[in-house]
């Protein structure tokens, strides 16, 4: 599990552009641990990395 901190830095975003993504939906997909804590799965923030990349996508 990685923390949205941890998440920004292996994708190279900054913290708030990955909240903005997880808002809009538009970025890898986290799930909650409690009420508070935003964790993402390495995996999937890997698979999502490599979608973008085919499809030619800079930003988001």
């Amino acid at each position: 599990m990685l923390s949205t901190r941890e998440t920004s830095r292996l994708i190279g975003v900054p913290e708030n552009t990955l909240r903005w993504w997880r808002y809009s939906g538009t970025g890898p997909r986290s799930f909650r641990r409690g009420p508070r804590r935003v964790v993402y799965r390495r995996s999937v923030v890997l698979a999502w990395l490599a979608q973008q990349e085919a499809a030619g996508v800079t930003d988001g």
